[in-house]
């Protein structure tokens, strides 16, 4: 009798939890369904924004007045990738942290970069990629303009990199 009602307490919390992941699942779905079900609304339609200020706390110039112009024009339906088009008028000498993983492609002009005890420079037509949780010194002679996409890594993207390169782990 007793191994019966344990089998049935067993069932009953399976159940329970299953009832609970369809719920959370379902919650997730209302929240999300905009994103998914909305995005029709942005194919085959031109849109022109010109590029904002973009404000950098004072304490990461190193030099310079810099002036930043940015904007976004494309964002994943979960929010966790975005890419846009930046730009930074000096001349000036600045620290950028990232927070998130970022891969940019120089569109105009030139860019020293120091990262991770690496020195080099970006010209229009080349491409790096930076990791969140780490930062680079960046030297705008004149101007730079960029295309971005940074976005967030995963969990096991994380994990990997705090096993096989602690120095740069986010």
């Amino acid at each position: 009798m007793a191994a019966i009602r344990n089998k049935q307490l067993a069932m009953f919390g399976f159940v329970a939890a299953l009832g609970l992941l369809i719920a959370a699942f379902l919650a997730y779905l209302i929240i999300a369904k905009p994103a998914y079900a909305d995005y029709k609304e942005k194919l085959a339609k031109q849109e022109h924004v010109d590029l904002g200020p973009q404000v950098l706390d004072a304490s990461r110039v190193i030099s310079g007045s810099p002036k930043f112009r940015v904007n976004t024009f494309g964002l994943s339906s979960d929010k966790s990738a975005i890419s846009g088009i930046w730009e930074c008028t000096g001349p000036a000498q600045f620290e950028w942290h990232y927070g998130v993983d970022e891969s940019i492609y120089i569109l105009e002009g030139t860019v020293d970069i120091e990262y991770l005890g690496k020195k080099f420079t970006l010209r229009a037509g080349d491409s790096t990629h930076f990791a969140a949780g780490t930062k680079a010194k960046w030297t705008v002679s004149d101007r730079v303009k960029k295309t971005f996409a940074i976005y967030q890594v995963g969990r096991f993207t994380r994990l990997m990199r705090r096993i096989f390169n602690p120095a740069t782990a986010s």
